[in-house]
C-alpha cells in the first residue's frame, strides 16, 4: 500500500468517510480528491494542510509523510 491509501483507509477507520473527516477539518474535499488521484499525492499539498490531517489522525506530521500510519508502513 502506498501512503495515500494507507491514509484513506485510516480516515475511513476513524471518521467513516473522507466528507466528514474534510468537515471536521476544515479542508476542502478538493484537495483530498487531489491528494488521492494526482500522482503528488501528499506531496502535491501545503505542509499546513498535511499538519491538518495529522493532527486531526492523532499522527505526527513527520509519521504521515513517511508512511507510518497506525503501526501500517508504506512499500513500494
Amino acid at each position: 500500500m502506498n501512503v495515500e491509501e494507507l491514509l484513506k483507509r485510516e480516515i475511513e477507520i476513524q471518521y467513516d468517510s473522507i466528507y466528514k473527516f474534510a468537515k471536521v477539518t476544515g479542508i476542502s474535499r478538493a484537495t483530498f480528491t487531489r491528494i488521492f488521484n494526482d500522482e503528488r499525492g501528499i506531496h502535491g499539498v501545503s505542509d499546513t494542510t498535511l499538519r491538518k490531517i495529522a493532527l486531526a489522525l492523532g499522527l505526527s506530521y513527520d509519521a504521515l509523510i513517511n508512511g507510518e500510519i497506525k503501526g501500517q508502513e508504506y512499500s513500494e
